[in-house]
């Protein structure tokens, strides 16, 4: 027996359930593509604004400028803050060091990645007081470049930075932090080229 045509309440709900369907893929789509922007989003979020203790760059020929004030010493503690969809393992090498301003100082990261999975990451840095964010400055920082890691395999990162010496003197603490992103994940078998998979020694 064939079937009869749909009615027009029937045509109806069909309809509106086809345009939900749509409206569904095209959120999972914008979500897909926010979270691949999130990170140069947040970084200019917080350059326009000054949010999270964003701190700035700085070259080698002004770094050679600065005098390092002798007379005083600040204290640096190193953390990283856990990012439920990067599973990546990242720990400061040192969590605390007392610097001159004006110093130039270099500090270590072990990231690991404990997945099966070529894992390509960003890093974002923040720092409190936020009266201190303008007088720390990096001369090569983790977030400067995007860091491929193959499986079960780590790599040790070095932020080189300076306090500068115009740090207000009420700061006498400083707490500098790196929270991790995805940027891109393939399989073992995906990928192309040895060199994704070296680990410098």
């Amino acid at each position: 027996m064939a079937s009869s045509a749909p009615t027009p309440s029937r045509r109806s709900k069909m309809g509106s359930h086809f345009k939900l369907v749509l409206v569904l893929v095209a959120v999972i789509a914008g979500m897909t593509g926010f979270g691949y922007a999130l990170v140069p989003l947040y970084n200019i979020v917080c350059k326009l604004t000054g949010l999270n203790g964003k701190t700035g760059g700085i070259n080698q020929k002004a770094v050679a400028a600065i005098k390092i004030d002798k007379h005083r010493l600040v204290e640096v503690q190193f953390f990283t803050y856990e990012n439920q969809q990067m599973p990546w393992k990242a720990t400061p090498m040192v969590q605390k060091v007392w610097v001159h301003p004006g110093q130039l100082m270099s500090e270590s990261y072990r990231i690991e990645n404990p997945t099966n999975d070529v894992i390509t990451g960003q890093a974002v840095d923040s720092l409190i007081p936020d009266d201190a964010a303008y007088y720390f400055k990096k001369l090569y920082c983790l977030c400067f470049k995007h860091h491929t890691i193959g499986p079960h395999q780590s790599k040790i990162l070095t932020l080189e930075y300076i306090v500068m010496p115009g740090l207000p003197k009420f700061v006498h603490r400083i707490y500098f932090s790196y929270t991790f992103f995805e940027v891109s994940k393939h399989p073992l078998e995906a990928a192309a080229t040895p060199q994704t998979l070296r680990v410098p020694g």
